[in-house]
């Protein structure tokens, strides 16, 4: 900072007689006059949301989710719904958050937030809130299906107590030793071989054959639940 002073004078010289003097003005160095204001990409500085994972959880809430996107910063904040949540910041491309509770299942929009400002509104992304009691077999199937793998030749829509029965042999190796009295199934156990009398401590053989049936004694339709 500079004081000056601008005189009116007839000669160069300025010790002698002046017509005028002005008063004393303060001249700042930072001054923004003149200054272009820098201007953004708004594609490049925008922050944006692309993926959450994983993108269900339970109502209660409480689950550790990574946001993924673009152009993350230190300070920006996570909103579920209308919900400003506790967030951290990994990368310009990460950002890990922790889920509110909700009260009732459904979907909830995510957006991002600095400063009062939004961001996201557009194209939010989406997380799925899932109730602990969930009422039917046909969802906790659908759930299933998200996560066994798909063989060339499949149906589009798979028969589900089929490949449920496929995949049952892996439950049932955990705790056959433990199994007397009844089968894995709750139903009386077959007589093992055409022999008079089976091993009362193993459970029947449900390994699945090539076709995706069981190749035992049951069938899909007597499918209940594994014994432990």
């Amino acid at each position: 900072m500079r004081r000056f002073q601008v005189v009116v004078s007839t000669t160069v010289n300025v010790d002698g007689h002046v017509l005028a003097v002005s008063d004393n003005m303060f001249v700042h160095n930072n001054s923004k006059h003149g200054r272009r204001a820098r201007r953004l990409d708004p594609s490049e500085a925008t922050p944006c949301i692309k993926a959450i994972s994983p993108s269900e959880g339970w109502t209660t809430g409480g689950a550790t989710v990574i946001i993924i996107g673009d152009n993350f910063f230190d300070g920006l904040q996570v909103v579920f719904g209308t919900m400003l949540v506790w967030s951290e910041l990994i990368t310009p491309h990460a950002i890990r958050v922790q889920t509110p509770p909700r009260h009732i299942p459904g979907v909830v929009e995510v957006t991002l937030s600095y400063k009062s400002k939004q961001f996201c509104k557009g194209a939010p992304g989406r997380f799925v809130y899932t109730a602990l009691n969930e009422p039917t077999i046909d969802y906790g199937f659908q759930r299933l299906q998200k996560v066994i793998p798909r063989h060339p030749g499949d149906p589009e829509r798979l028969p589900k107590v089929s490949r449920g029965a496929a995949a049952a042999p892996g439950l049932f190796r955990l705790g056959g030793s433990r199994c007397s009295g009844k089968g894995a199934f709750g139903h009386p156990k077959p007589r093992a071989h055409g022999k008079a009398g089976g091993d009362p401590s193993a459970c029947p053989d449900v390994a699945p054959r090539a076709g995706g049936e069981p190749s035992g004694l049951w069938s899909a339709s007597h499918l209940q639940r594994p014994c432990f």
